[in-house]
Formats: C-alpha cells, sequence, structure tokens
C-alpha cells in the first residue's frame, strides 16, 4: 500500500514537471515567433526583394503596382506573419524533441538526426528547384504573350500581392512534396506503415494529394495541377525507393 502511494506520489511531481517544462518551452516558441515576425516585418522589403528581384528583371516595366490604399500594408502583416510562422518551424521542432529527448532510445535519436537532415537537404532542393528552375521558366512562358500579339498592344503589371504570394504558395507546395522522401524514411525507420499500405491505399493517398494541392497553392487550375504533379511523382519515387529498401532490409 505505501509503496502504490509513494509511486502516485512520484507519477504525479513527474507529471507536474513534464507540464511546466512543456509550459516553458511553448512560452519560448511563442518568443520566438514573436521575433521572428518582428524582424520579417521590419525587413519586408529586402526579403520581398530577394523573391522578385529574378523574375522582375525580366518585365518590361520593372516595377509592381497595387491598387488599394491600404493594400500594400495589410500584404506586409500577412507576408510577416507567414514568413515569420515559416522560418519559426525549426525553433518549434527542437522544442519538441528536446522535451521528448529523455524518453528516446539511443537509435531513435540517430533516426531522427538522419530524419532532419534528409529533411533539411531536400528543403533546400525543392526551394532551389522551384526558385532557380521552375518558377523563372514558367514566368518566361507567360511573359512571351506579352510579346507575341500583333493585333493590339499587350502589357503586363504586376500587382505585387497576387504575384508574391503566388509565388511563396508555390514554392511551399514544392517544398511539402519534396518533404515525402523523408516521411517515407521516418516510416520505414519506425515501422509505422506497412509496405503494402502505400501501395492498397494509392487511390485515397492520390485524393489527400489533390485536396492538400488545393489547399497550398493558388487558385488558379496551373499550379493546382503542377502541385499535383509534384507530388505524385515524389510518391512514386519515394514508395520504389522504400521497396528497393525492405529487400536490402530483408
Amino acid at each position: 500500500m505505501s509503496f502504490t502511494f509513494n509511486r502516485l506520489i512520484y507519477n504525479k511531481k513527474l507529471f507536474i514537471h513534464n507540464a511546466y517544462e512543456l509550459k516553458l518551452r511553448f512560452y519560448y516558441y511563442m518568443l520566438t515567433l514573436s521575433l521572428t515576425i518582428f524582424f520579417c516585418y521590419l525587413y519586408n522589403d529586402a526579403i520581398i526583394y530577394m523573391f522578385v528581384n529574378p523574375l522582375l528583371i525580366k518585365m518590361n516595366s520593372q516595377r509592381f503596382i497595387f491598387t488599394g490604399l491600404k493594400e500594400i500594408f495589410f500584404m506586409y502583416l500577412k507576408f510577416s506573419f507567414l514568413l515569420g510562422f515559416f522560418f519559426s518551424i525549426p525553433a518549434l521542432i527542437i522544442q519538441c524533441v528536446s522535451f521528448l529527448l529523455n524518453g528516446l532510445y539511443y537509435y531513435e535519436c540517430k533516426i531522427l538526426f538522419f530524419f532532419f537532415l534528409l529533411s533539411n537537404l531536400l528543403f533546400l532542393f525543392g526551394f532551389f528547384l522551384g526558385y532557380k528552375i521552375i518558377i523563372p521558366n514558367a514566368w518566361n512562358f507567360f511573359l512571351e504573350f506579352e510579346n507575341k500579339n500583333m493585333y493590339f498592344p499587350l502589357h503586363f503589371e504586376a500587382k505585387l500581392n497576387n504575384y508574391l504570394f503566388f509565388i511563396v504558395n508555390l514554392l511551399l507546395g514544392i517544398i511539402i512534396c519534396f518533404q515525402i522522401p523523408a516521411f517515407f524514411f521516418i516510416s520505414f525507420s519506425f515501422n509505422w506503415l506497412e509496405n503494402n499500405y502505400f501501395l492498397i491505399n494509392r487511390k485515397l493517398i492520390y485524393i489527400i494529394s489533390i485536396f492538400t494541392g488545393t489547399l497550398i497553392s493558388s487558385p488558379d487550375i496551373f499550379s493546382q495541377l503542377f502541385i499535383f504533379c509534384i507530388f505524385i511523382l515524389s510518391y512514386e519515387i519515394s514508395f520504389l525507393c522504400l521497396l528497393f529498401l525492405t529487400k536490402l532490409k530483408n
């Protein structure tokens, strides 16, 4: 009886200690998020220039426009919150992993380390592919219509609000699609899902990819189809790699 009572007291103290640590880590993350949003707003012009400069020089006017008096201010706020949340994701992951670290085995820590390493490499690859290759080529294709018309003049005036969030949504969709191999790696390492699950539920995963592409991309059909194709291509390649790794493991 005494042992059970002492055990209950120990579990209660342990729960209070973990809850207090979790609350502190949540406060640390909220502080990081607030500072990130503040600095993103402070350097909004420089960050936006980084996004638009490779394509701005391709436009004849080399300028952007806005049509509402309060449009740019609210665009800066929205862009700062979006970018601040995105940049603070590593801090959130670090706080979560630090909280769980004491309860993990050594091999689980190694798996998480390689997962984060693979995820970061895929993030950089997806960002580089979208920023340097996909988006500039798509921009060149659509800008050709400005000079091809022979019967009446066409002049492209880019609205900063529409253009910027179109690029951000497209880059975000590409980056998320390239995180699929990292998900396959961690599910394979921890045996969360069987290999035949990805094969049997392929139709369901295709439907989920369409829904995801609709949520994270711009409302135009071109962006949604493009994100869907990138998602499916990344999924199929990851699935083939998973089958290959399974054969090697067996």
